[in-house]
């Protein structure tokens, strides 16, 4: 888990025990009080894999295709 993903466990945590609010838990976190329904939500059913980003290991969605970067590359 990567420290940011830490701090949200840290925090929805807190959020699950009722020691925060969720307007509390936006504002430590940065986020949207929607956003922290959603990691929430994320959080109740499957735990702290619920707050690890689902995109971790996939190539990015904004790279070029291996053979034009092989063109550029190589003239």
């Amino acid at each position: 888990m990567s420290q940011k993903e830490i701090d949200r466990l840290e925090v929805m945590q807190r959020l699950s025990q009722r020691e925060i609010s969720q307007m509390e838990a936006s504002r430590l976190l940065k986020l949207g009080t929607r956003q922290v329904r959603r990691l929430q939500k994320a959080f109740h059913r499957h735990g702290a894999r619920g707050l690890i980003s689902k995109r971790r290991g996939n190539p990015s969605s904004n790279q070029l295709n291996s053979t034009l970067s092989e063109v550029i590359v190589m003239p």
